[in-house]
């Protein structure tokens, strides 16, 4: 990995939020960055695309930075994927639907199609041989990151610092196949969008755990500087 340090992603991620930057400038504070970290210059070509150019999460709220790394000399390429956590009252209205109550995966699917995007602008190709899509995020934005690599393959790897959890309830309204599994286990009612909250939050965590552990493996999350296995929230109370 190019930017193989947790200081160097958490510096990458904090610049998520500064939305004044311009590309240039996002360039240059990547190759400081580097340099500040490494001791040595980043050989490399960087590239920058941002969610309002891709026209991407303008109803949602999502807003995200994608920064692409060519080291041409290290012969390796990849692409981070900065998504802004919670900064307005469109993140905070998300966060009570999503997080709290498990309706919404609308920032979720913003991050997904903003990746996409990306990947045809830089005219990238995911697959086997394909470069490397690195997630980066802080609070709301783990929520965005992990729901769009659980559902839909967004990512690689996620990094993240302090982030809100993936919500099981999201997950089961947003995957068919996840939730048939749930009816299943749990023997709950198919045509009764409520069932699901019938079922006690501590075994559904651990099912949900069991289920996406083979990916949970490849979402690294620090709190308080503290490395923890991925985990899922629980937003029952917000159904009493």
């Amino acid at each position: 990995m190019i930017m193989h340090s947790s200081e160097m992603r958490l510096r990458l991620t904090q610049l998520g939020y500064d939305d004044k930057l311009s590309k240039e400038e996002i360039i240059e504070k990547v190759k400081r960055i580097y340099l500040e970290e490494t001791g040595k210059k980043l050989k490399a070509d960087i590239k920058v695309y941002t969610s309002k150019e891709a026209r991407v999460g303008e109803k949602s709220g999502y807003n995200g930075i994608a920064i692409y790394i060519d080291s041409k000399e290290n012969k390796k390429d990849e692409l981070y994927v900065i998504s802004q956590g919670s900064k307005d009252i469109k993140d905070w209205d998300y966060n009570i639907k999503a997080m709290l109550a498990g309706k919404d995966i609308r920032q979720a699917k913003a991050t997904n199609k903003f990746v996409k995007a990306t990947q045809g602008h830089f005219n990238l190709n995911k697959n086997e041989d394909s470069t490397s899509i690195i997630g980066l995020s802080h609070s709301l934005a783990h929520n965005n990151n992990t729901t769009a690599y659980l559902l839909y393959d967004t990512f690689d790897e996620i990094y993240s610092v302090n982030g809100a959890q993936t919500n099981y309830y999201q997950l089961y309204n947003a995957n068919l196949e996840f939730r048939e599994t749930v009816q299943s286990k749990f023997s709950i009612s198919p045509i009764d969008p409520n069932a699901v909250y019938d079922i006690d939050p501590n075994k559904l965590r651990q099912f949900a755990e069991a289920y996406y552990k083979d990916k949970a493996k490849n979402i690294h999350q620090v709190i308080n500087l503290f490395a923890v296995k991925v985990t899922f929230s629980d937003s029952r109370s917000s159904h009493a």
